[in-house]
């Protein structure tokens, strides 16, 4: 059963990690295949009896109606919009978020949420190290496309993600995520997760996104408010201003 959990955070960090790395699967093709593999994939769990893991909320039914009729009549534009490749497009975009939303709800539980959280925070933060290290060592990592048609920003660090923002507000939502570990996982986990955010810090200072500290401040501001251990949280933060200064 252990192993299966690890396997299963694996698995959500590896599809995290993947998604950022392709660019973060901004491309038409990239979203395509990703749209394609993700409806696929849903269908055939609810196929074999491995999904849903629980009857769905009416919430989440409702949710997924109206995701569902968004993509319908995006769709449908096709037939009256003035370029009809870019309705597909969007059309594409609205499939795949349908599909992801799917997967949420048919896929997560009370049960399971923690494992999910691990394998998304392990998945960014493997990409915040990896960006930073693109900075560090120039030559093992490809050079961002980005600086090729805006020579302005070619300071600011967006490999793998090629958007600094994106990158920024990414690392931004592993902040959190990592505090969470820090807090209420095995103490060999809450060392690691200490550990890889002075590297984080680095991304984000690197990105020079504001948006990307915003998102950071309010997720840790919200984890501190919200979360049942604030002394623990606290703690964990004077760490992370001990490392990263």
């Amino acid at each position: 059963m252990r192993n299966m959990r690890t396997a299963f955070t694996l698995a959500v960090a590896a599809a995290v990690f993947w998604i950022a790395f392709d660019a973060g699967s901004y491309s038409l093709e990239s979203r395509s295949i990703l749209a394609i593999v993700v409806l696929w994939g849903t269908m055939l769990a609810c196929a074999l009896g491995l999904w849903p893991l629980r009857q769905p909320p009416l919430a989440a039914r409702i949710a997924g109606g109206l995701l569902g009729a968004l993509a319908l009549f995006t769709g449908l534009s096709i037939f009256w919009a003035e370029s009809a490749e870019r309705a597909l497009v969007e059309f594409n975009r609205s499939v795949l978020l349908l599909a992801v939303f799917a997967i949420a709800v048919l896929a997560g539980t009370r049960g399971n949420v923690g494992r999910w959280l691990d394998g998304i925070a392990l998945g960014i933060a493997a990409v915040g190290v990896l960006a930073l290290a693109g900075r560090l060592f120039p030559d093992v990592f490809p050079t961002s496309a980005v600086q090729d048609f805006l020579p302005a920003v070619a300071s600011r660090l967006s490999w793998p993600v090629e958007y600094w923002n994106g990158l920024a507000m990414l690392v931004g939502l592993a902040l959190p995520l990592l505090l969470r570990v820090a807090t209420t996982a095995h103490p060999v986990a809450r060392g690691a997760a200490v550990a890889v955010i002075p590297a984080l810090a680095g991304t984000l200072f690197l990105s020079s996104s504001r948006g990307g500290f915003a998102v950071a401040f309010v997720g840790v501001a919200a984890f501190f408010v919200l979360g049942p251990r604030r002394w623990g949280t606290a703690a964990a933060g004077v760490i992370w201003g001990r490392r990263t200064c």
